[in-house]
């Protein structure tokens, strides 16, 4: 799609079901959320659980997480 068709937008992931994630997982969100940012769109990760929403703190995409579970 042309970026302007998503200037603005937030895909929100509700992350309520993902019980574990690792570092693959992590970078797979990562490249999501670059992807986004070039289309001019956000990430949203509502809902994490303590596991994935620690992971994603310690790898540096806390900005990411949004409404807490």
């Amino acid at each position: 799609q042309p970026a302007a068709d998503m200037a603005d937008c937030t895909v929100v992931l509700d992350a309520r079901q993902l019980v574990a994630l690792d570092t693959t997982g992590a970078e797979a969100l990562r490249e999501l959320s670059q992807a986004l940012a070039e289309r001019g769109a956000a990430l949203r990760i509502d809902h994490a659980l303590p596991q994935p929403a620690g992971l994603l703190q310690r790898c540096g995409l806390g900005a990411l997480l949004g409404a807490p579970d």
